[in-house]
């Protein structure tokens, strides 16, 4: 048995309910919260208070110039700030700073002396920092007087990747750069070279069967339209033909790059750069005669002989020989040895010139009689009797 459901009818609302139902929905709608389509530091309610408002007022009412300096820099720093809590605490900081610049700019001493103090600091932290960025800026500019490219006065001869270059050391990073980029395009360049070949090969290989289909085609009477017959020929080969082409010409540039010749005006830098070396070797070497540890003396105190060789040695030639290895001097003893093993050095007296030889025997027998006389006055002071040998230069 069916039992029939009934379905109660509500009563409808009175007026009063409605009123009140209305009055609700009034005051709850404005809280809603309402997401916009664009963030939040994209809409004109917070550009427009953020910039002319709280920015333009802290300018505005900034004390000094380095506090303004600081507030533009705050600004810099924060102005791509997403997220709304960071960006809400930093605007709370702002409006804080901007009242106290407002109370300080109508005359409260206590905020005055507060930002006068602030400013000093800013300025002191600002003249440190530049101090900074000029040591960081020598630092660097000394950094690369050290490792700037000095000719030797050799020349890179030509090759297929590039033409004829000074040879610098260390060698400049763009001039690496092109080389090994030249190189890789070149390599790229005959892999495409054997891909246009295979394809042009596809080509002909499929124009000659569509011309076997075709012969065979009329010889059971029936009808067959090529598409790569010898008449569309050229409509399907053009294209790759010119691309071939075009590789071959780059290969032919390449070529003739190999065959590039020195520049005359490089020869000429190449031949003063080897003057310059020379020259710089030579003063380098009167610098470390005269005692000044160069970079080349350091090195070549670390400089020896095969392993082999020095273990035939006896102790005293083995120190003897690393002596002479490590020294550039031609007097002393280590002169005496290098005239023992061979070395040809010139005598002394023949490193000067006759006037400047004979000035210096003038100056040396002045020195002489000078000592001389000095010796015989200390002697007749002790009362002791000077004879010949001690009034007569030997």
């Amino acid at each position: 048995m069916r039992i029939p459901l009934e379905i109660p009818q509500l009563p409808i609302p009175s007026a009063s309910s409605l009123a009140r139902r209305q009055r609700l929905a009034s005051l709850i709608s404005p809280l809603r919260r309402v997401r916009p389509h664009v963030p939040f530091y994209k809409l004109a309610a917070h550009r427009i208070p953020t910039l002319w408002t709280l920015y333009r007022g802290l300018l505005k009412n900034s004390p000094s110039e380095h506090v303004s300096f600081r507030v533009t820099k705050l600004f810099k720093q924060h102005h791509r700030s997403t997220s709304p809590l960071k960006t809400k605490g930093l605007l709370e900081q702002g409006y804080k700073w901007l009242d106290l610049f407002v109370k300080a700019r109508d005359g409260d001493q206590h905020m005055r002396a507060v930002l006068d103090r602030y400013s000093r600091m800013i300025a002191t932290k600002r003249d440190k920092e530049t101090f900074k960025h000029m040591l960081r800026a020598e630092a660097e500019w000394q950094a690369r007087l050290r490792n700037r490219p000095i000719l030797t006065g050799a020349v890179i001869r030509p090759t297929l990747y590039h033409g004829p270059l000074p040879r610098m050391k260390p060698q400049p990073l763009h001039v690496s750069g092109m080389i090994v980029s030249r190189k890789r395009a070149r390599r790229w360049r005959i892999q495409k070279q054997a891909i246009v070949h295979e394809n042009l090969l596809d080509l002909i290989n499929e124009a000659r069967f569509e011309e076997k289909l075709a012969d065979e085609a009329k010889r059971f009477g029936q009808s067959f339209a090529p598409t790569f017959a010898a008449a569309r020929e050229a409509e399907w080969t053009q294209p790759i033909l010119e691309q071939k082409a075009a590789i071959v010409a780059q290969f032919e540039r390449e070529n003739e790059r190999l065959h590039i010749p020195v520049p005359l005006k490089m020869l000429q830098q190449l031949k003063a750069a080897r003057k310059e070396r020379k020259e710089n070797l030579y003063r380098a070497a009167v610098r470390e005669r005269r005692g000044e540890m160069t970079v080349w003396a350091r090195e070549r105190r670390m400089l020896g002989y095969p392993a082999p060789v020095m273990n035939r040695w006896s102790p005293e030639k083995r120190r003897r020989m690393l002596i002479v290895r490590r020294s550039v001097s031609q007097v002393g003893y280590v002169g005496m040895l290098k005239r023992q093993m061979g070395w040809k050095i010139r005598p002394l007296e023949d490193q000067y010139s006759p006037e400047e030889y004979a000035r210096l025997k003038k100056s040396e027998l002045a020195i002489r009689r000078e000592n001389i006389k000095r010796r015989r006055e200390q002697m007749l002071e002790l009362g002791v009797d000077v004879g010949e040998k001690h009034t007569r230069p030997s």
